[in-house]
């Protein structure tokens, strides 16, 4: 994840979030500078402005066994559409955008939300869920992935070839 360092040591976060896969963190990370600098007039602003500084912060996950990773197709101009078709509305959630390719205990993974209000403070939560074999799979303490038989669920890691 880039911009860490600033984020822990300043408490300042740019006005970009952006997710991406592994190998496209360079091109969104320098689009969003990009964008944030073309909106900069170079003057101090306030909290309720942009951020100067052009300092985005781009997660990123390695979604190689469902997307073509090694082709490259992130482009500039997805994040400035992203940024373009950008609402408060109720976001997507699930088989979109960089959930698109991922993996979660060998079944398809994706993007979700939560969130909690306590009083007048609300804390949210976006995951990109992304990690771990079946086999690890423990709920409540259970060991339930170890117990799942492959040939009765097929993996997502599993490629097929004609």
């Amino acid at each position: 994840m880039t911009r860490m360092t600033w984020l822990e040591k300043s408490g300042f976060l740019a006005p970009i979030i952006a997710i991406t896969n592994r190998y496209s963190i360079r091109t969104v990370r320098d689009a969003a500078i990009q964008w944030i600098t073309q909106q900069s007039t170079g003057s101090v602003v306030s909290d309720d402005d942009y951020c100067p500084l052009s300092l985005p912060v781009v997660a990123e996950t390695w979604d190689g066994f469902l997307n073509d990773i090694n082709g490259f197709h992130v482009q500039p101009q997805h994040l400035f559409d992203a940024i373009r078709s950008a609402s408060s509305d109720q976001i997507a959630e699930g088989n979109v955008g960089g959930g698109t390719g991922m993996v979660t205990h060998e079944f398809k993974g994706g993007i979700g939300t939560s969130s909690r209000k306590h009083g007048e403070c609300t804390v949210g939560v976006l995951v990109q869920s992304n990690y771990g074999r079946r086999y690890q799979l423990t709920i409540a303490d259970v060991p339930i992935g170890e117990e799942m038989l492959d040939e009765l669920l097929a993996s997502s890691w599993t490629r097929t070839t004609n």
